[in-house]
């Protein structure tokens, strides 16, 4: 790092309060990933926009979001222990944690196999069909994920970036290299689902080769249970949206709902608190910790605000040109740029995490997404895409209001 860049951002830590020289070196690359992601995704929503069938593009995010709740059963909460694990430096763990969340798959795998066996005894081949696919690959492409947050325990955000964006780059290049040979579902679907099972199987292969000791802990398997119990609504509540649109309206409205949702779900990673957060966090007494974490989280406003304007701003003018074919998502988008305000709030979020408070991370993590599934089972019957739209809004502001009370009580 150059030596007056290093002299700033050593003066600048009287004011933030932060460790600057370790956000600029592990900061950079986490936010070339994001970045380089957020390119990615934004290339294949207007590749879809432009090639695939409204209808055709809901029944692929439905498929997404019913996989994404499935793979609950292989432990992702494990994924977040082995960061801590890691950072502790017992390396073993990541073999471990892998052959226990591969282990745990195979029920994904049952789980896949009996929703699509339940829609074609239904005679509902168009979902499956594609699901059959699924349920081979699902359970690889989760398991060897833990390959990325191995590198974030480490704190080589470096490299950690750079696998996690050749991945995402290369399975990208394979989804839109499909959509614009077929727009069928299956296809689609295969293409999705086998290059990331294949290139995570990649990665973590080689990043076992940079295992330094084969010491593990007792805690860490099973804090990753009790963070998948504790996660389980919540990933429920994040997936459920889809689940319920389809179920109601039908997969036109989904394929709207999502391209108001995912752009603000990609531009919130670009502010990575949590990944940034947590192995620092977990070096230190987060309790005895508080008044300093209490000050970067009333700094924080002065990006999520920011952000909240500018994208609100911008949002007829990109749609405009980029996806024409969904400007009726527009107004959905305004909206949910509000859930921006959950920024500041996810650095008192992850302290708890980091603090092992799981008494405090069961409350947060089931309250919040009981009361969003009961809002999108209440409202999106009543007002569409609206409710759908309103409950997320809703959930953030509950979601905030408990982390900050939790987090005061530590």
């Amino acid at each position: 790092m150059n030596q007056n860049i290093h002299k700033f951002l050593l003066w600048s830590q009287k004011y933030t309060g932060t460790d600057m020289v370790y956000i600029a070196k592990n900061g950079f690359w986490e936010v070339m990933k994001v970045i380089g992601i957020t390119i990615t995704s934004f290339v294949t929503m207007f590749a879809f926009a432009r090639w695939v069938p409204q209808d055709v593009y809901g029944s692929y995010r439905y498929i997404i979001s019913a996989a994404s709740i499935l793979a609950v059963l292989s432990m992702p909460g494990i994924n977040t222990s082995l960061v801590s694990a890691i950072a502790r430096g017992k390396h073993g763990m990541l073999r471990r944690a892998t052959r226990t969340r591969l282990k745990w798959g195979m029920l994904t795998a049952l789980g896949t196999m009996a929703a699509a066996g339940w829609y074609l005894v239904a005679g509902n081949t168009t979902l499956g069909l594609p699901l059959l696919f699924v349920a081979i690959f699902l359970p690889f492409a989760f398991a060897f994920e833990t390959f990325e947050f191995f590198w974030q325990g480490r704190g080589r955000f470096d490299i950690q970036s750079k696998y996690r964006l050749a991945t995402t780059i290369i399975a990208s290049t394979v989804l839109v290299s499909t959509a614009f040979l077929t727009d069928n579902l299956i296809a689609l679907v295969l293409a999705f689902f086998a290059s990331r099972a294949i290139l995570h199987a990649f990665f973590y292969l080689l990043s076992l080769k940079s295992v330094a000791n084969e010491e593990e802990d007792k805690e860490t398997i099973s804090l990753g249970k009790h963070l998948t119990a504790m996660g389980t609504v919540s990933i429920v509540g994040a997936q459920l949206e889809s689940i319920i649109l389809w179920h109601f309206l039908g997969p036109v409205a989904v394929a709207v709902f999502s391209f108001a949702r995912l752009p603000i779900a990609n531009m919130q990673g670009l502010i990575p608190i949590d990944r940034l957060a947590l192995p620092k966090l977990s070096e230190r007494n987060v309790a005895e910790d508080k008044k300093n974490i209490f000050s970067k989280f009333f700094k924080l406003f002065v990006v999520a605000i920011p952000l909240i304007v500018i994208s609100i701003l911008s949002a007829s003018l990109i749609f405009k040109l980029f996806f024409p074919t969904y400007l009726e998502a527009v107004p959905y988008f305004r909206l949910l740029t509000l859930t921006f305000l959950w920024i500041p709030f996810a650095l008192l979020d992850i302290s708890l995490v980091a603090a092992g408070r799981k008494k405090s991370l069961y409350i947060s993590q089931t309250s919040v997404p009981i009361a969003k599934i009961v809002l999108l089972l209440i409202l999106t019957p009543l007002y569409g895409i609206w409710g759908a739209v309103a409950a997320i809004v809703l959930e953030t502001v509950f979601r905030a209001g408990t982390s900050f009370y939790l987090f005061k009580r530590l």
